[in-house]
């Protein structure tokens, strides 16, 4: 709040920055084909069990939405976003050691353990997207579907970001086992992005607030700057200067909407 400055914008702005970047967790499902091969290479799944991974979890979207208003109801949005995160994390790297055979699900075979993993990230996410996609209506009464358009598109530029990060620093992903390194990086953005989320976003509207508009106008410029980027990176070949550049640029757009 003192880096945004105390005044009738502090409160959106705040609310706006924790849900953009909470909401990157919920971009983790963009980052599935990164690792799939190594996953299904590792395990030996069928084409049916690899899409079950990916596609089960979802079913649980029946039953998640109460539940998550009520936690939000009873914790708040810190502790929503604190406990999403956490909960989404874990699975992810639950995911990743039995993946890469650290870690054995006894008489549960590893595609029914994967998909129960996957479950926990659906949930984590679920309960992270509760807050990110209502905080911003509360905040921006006036503008309030501009805020939540820039957040969402924000999640899927955010799984962009990670996948050629993890291309700069390993290189295009194979078959091969290291690919599922890829799950621990988005362990880390899950927690990382959730604990800041949850240290910045107001408990509550504040009265007598005023909507930080240019800030909304400013960080469209920002994402469309970051698809740009994006575009050019998936089109430059993974080795040399030029996409490395371009990664680095995408990192430093990802993270200009802080200053705002």
């Amino acid at each position: 709040a003192m880096m945004l400055g105390l005044d009738s914008t502090t409160a959106p702005r705040l609310a706006f920055i924790a849900c953009m970047y909470s909401a990157c967790t919920t971009g983790s499902s963009y980052g599935f084909g990164v690792y799939a091969g190594a996953m299904q290479a590792a395990l030996g799944l069928s084409d049916a069990q690899l899409a079950n991974v990916n596609t089960l979890p979802f079913a649980l979207g029946f039953v998640t939405p109460p539940v998550v208003a009520r936690v939000g109801a009873a914790c708040g949005p810190s502790v929503c976003l604190m406990l999403g995160g956490i909960i989404a994390s874990l699975s992810q790297v639950l995911m990743f050691l039995i993946a890469a055979g650290y870690l054995t699900s006894g008489s549960v075979s590893p595609a029914v353990s994967l998909v129960l993993c996957a479950m926990g990230v659906y949930v984590g996410t679920s309960l992270v997207s509760g807050v990110c996609f209502s905080a911003p209506v509360y905040h921006f009464q006036r503008r309030r579907g501009r805020a939540v358009s820039l957040i969402k598109t924000f999640v899927g530029l955010s799984g962009a970001v990670v996948s050629q990060l993890y291309v700069l620093l390993f290189g295009i992903p194979t078959r091969d086992p290291g690919a599922l390194r890829c799950l621990l990086i988005w362990a880390g953005v899950s927690l990382g992005c959730t604990l800041f989320g949850a240290a910045l976003i107001p408990s509550r509207p504040q009265q007598g607030s005023t909507e930080p508009s240019r800030m909304l106008r400013h960080c469209f410029f920002l994402l469309l700057a970051l698809a740009a980027a994006s575009t050019a990176a998936s089109l430059t070949p993974s080795e040399g200067v030029p996409h490395s550049s371009m990664v680095l640029l995408m990192l430093g757009l990802s993270l200009g909407p802080i200053p705002l």
